[in-house]
């Protein structure tokens, strides 16, 4: 039954792709036979293409929406057709305008609006309204998405009834309705969200959503305190913009959620911006003159995203920063000046984000990160070890990485001093023996690490982890065995002086004296490993192949490497062939600027070339010197 109703349906997409896929995705939705039937039958397919201007099979889909969702996919006509979303962009919009209901209790709990707003996006992604998703560099979460031209055509019509959304300038995006002079503009009362081109003249005290396109001013619009009801106002990054006065926002704009102001040249913020106090957005990026953050921006109670990223002049945080109880993204990458973390960072427990921390005397206590476990994304320490350190090693532990179950990536960089040569190398052990995180990171990088060994948690329990990037490590002479790690996708080696030999430990397989064969013919190393690169190891002589023995024998090796480069290796005499002849997927072998391998191998007759070259038939081997 259900298949001549879902044929009878397929028949009314007409051949059309996008038809399909949405019916697909509301058929999807609904429970017995009786309501795929309501679909077949529903008045929406009589409608005339020229009266609607769409396709019905959309309305269908839209009909199923709740109140809510019907405001929020409307709302993305305001975005031009093509357009690249930004999802937590789109999601700000929707909270100021209301479509996310009210946030009734804070700290994190069931009224969390941001959460709500990723869900309601989900779910009209769910029904195919969305497409052309790209995901963050973990790959967990969506963030850009765009409109099939239809689907946007469709969202512009269901807004000619509704609250209107405008875009008006001269030489901006084309408008998401027809063109509309600043004149007329002007006249309307009812628009809630306006993108402006900073020289037309508007009047409308209902907005609630304004971003200014242009480039032309140089200050706060005269009239902007009128706009009392704004609740996302957006300054950002639209080149040589000057703002030196924010007073104005400040005291006038008391219902604003989101300000963002990334690259408006900002010399300091003013005290005022406590007056704030329904704000939870705050977005200072990219302001390098920025010197400080004023105490009064703890005021900000509301406050849930604080972004500083590439603000190079801050050099600290303020001392009230506890009071931000709701504070759950801090992002302060690239912040090269920002040294001292105020101990009032521990209590900031539902914090989230934190991209950047700095270890280490007169910089922040890893121990103040032990109540923080809903910290999620990606982490970057930067560690400073002295001569004398042993005090610092209590603290490494008691920031327990190890509990931290929600972070994905994690970049430890040691800072790269001279002095960093007189610790003690137990010191070094000790530290990073401390900094184990949890077994489910993705993501895992260290750079400057002068310790004689790694530690043993790099092989286990790391069993989720799909990236290990090692970057100049002047005292390491061997790897450690990652053959077992399950899910290693990627493994890049960089700048490592010391070492000059690669074992069959690294592939952790057993040698031949501890058992006098392969430890088990069915245990899979490095089961899905891709991309394998060696760069800057100058002193590294040779890379232990297998045995014959083992070679013969049912014994998987790298069965899904596609790429294997050695760049800048100059001692290194020869690839293990026998190993490579195991990878049987490897599409390319990039060897550069290694003078050994391509005195080796640039005889393209002689049987070392056609050790490489035989691996796969359609491995590429490119040469470069």
């Amino acid at each position: 039954m259900y298949k001549g109703v879902g044929m009878e349906i397929a028949k009314k997409c007409k051949g059309l792709p996008l038809a399909a896929k949405t019916l697909g995705s509301l058929l999807s939705c609904k429970n017995g036979l009786v309501e795929w039937e309501n679909v077949l039958r529903s008045e929406i397919w009589e409608l005339k293409e020229a009266e609607v201007q769409l396709f019905p099979h959309l309305l269908l889909s839209y009909n199923e929406l709740t109140p809510a969702l019907k405001h929020c996919f409307s709302y993305c006509a305001v975005f031009p057709k093509d357009s690249r979303i930004e999802v937590e962009e789109v999601i700000g919009h929707w909270m100021a305008l209301g479509y996310l209901g009210s946030d009734i209790g804070s700290g994190g709990g069931g009224g969390d609006m941001e959460l709500r707003g990723r869900q309601y996006f989900h779910n009209l992604a769910m029904r195919s309204l969305f497409q052309d998703f790209e995901k963050d560099e973990a790959g967990e979460q969506i963030k850009y998405f765009q409109l099939h031209d239809i689907v946007h055509d469709f969202a512009r019509f269901l807004r000619n009834n509704g609250t209107v959304v405008m875009e008006v300038g001269t030489n901006t995006k084309t408008s998401c309705q027809a063109y509309c002079s600043p004149e007329l503009v002007s006249q309307a009362k009812e628009y809630r969200s306006l993108y402006w081109d900073g020289e037309s003249p508007i009047c409308m005290t209902c907005l609630r959503s304004l971003r200014v396109l242009r480039l032309r001013i140089s200050g706060i619009p005269q009239k902007i305190d009128k706009f009392i009801h704004l609740r996302w106002l957006d300054f950002s990054f639209k080149g040589d913009l000057y703002i030196q006065d924010l007073e104005t926002i400040c005291n006038e704009l008391y219902n604003l959620q989101t300000l963002l102001l990334q690259s408006c040249k900002l010399e300091e913020i003013p005290r005022g911006i406590g007056n704030l106090i329904h704000l939870r957005h705050l977005d200072l990026s990219h302001n390098g003159d920025l010197k400080e953050l004023p105490e009064s921006i703890c005021d900000l109670r509301e406050l849930q995203t604080l972004d500083i990223t590439f603000c190079h002049g801050i050099t600290s945080l303020p001392q009230g920063i506890h009071r931000l109880v709701n504070l759950k993204h801090l992002h302060n990458e690239f912040t090269k000046s920002l040294g001292q973390f105020p101990q009032g960072l521990a209590q900031l427990t539902y914090l989230r984000t934190l991209t950047e921390f700095q270890v280490g005397e007169n910089k922040g206590k890893l121990g103040w990160l032990k109540s923080l476990n809903r910290l999620s994304g990606s982490l970057k320490l930067i560690v400073s070890l002295i001569a004398g350190s042993e005090n610092m090693v209590e603290d490494v532990r008691e920031g327990e990485l190890r509990n931290k179950e929600y972070l994905q990536e994690l970049e430890i960089s040691f800072k790269d001093c001279w002095w960093m040569d007189e610790v003690e190398d137990c010191v070094w052990m000790n530290v990073i023996d401390a900094l184990q995180p949890h077994p489910n990171l993705q993501k895992l990088t260290i750079f400057h690490f002068k310790g004689s060994r790694l530690p043993a948690w790099i092989a286990s329990p790391l069993n989720q982890v799909k990236s290990i990037r090692l970057f100049r490590f002047s005292h390491l002479s061997s790897l450690p065995p990652l053959g077992k790690l399950p899910c290693l996708e990627e493994i890049v080696i960089d700048e490592m002086q010391e070492l000059q030999f690669v074992g069959r430990e690294f592939l952790g397989l057993a040698t031949e004296t501890e058992t006098g064969r392969v430890s088990s013919s069915s245990v899979v190393y490095f089961p899905k490993l891709k991309n394998l690169k060696f760069s800057e190891c100058s002193n590294w002589e040779e890379w232990e192949d297998i045995t014959a023995q083992e070679e013969e024998e049912a014994l998987s090796l790298m069965p899904h490497l596609t790429e294997l480069r050695i760049s800048r290796c100059n001692s290194l005499a020869a690839l293990p062939h026998r190993l490579l002849r195991k990878a049987s997927s490897l599409k390319e072998l990039e060897i550069f600027y290694s003078a050994q391998l391509q005195q080796l191998y640039e005889d393209k007759q002689g049987s070392p070339w056609r050790s490489i070259s035989d691996i796969n038939p359609s491995v590429k081997v490119t040469m470069f010197s």
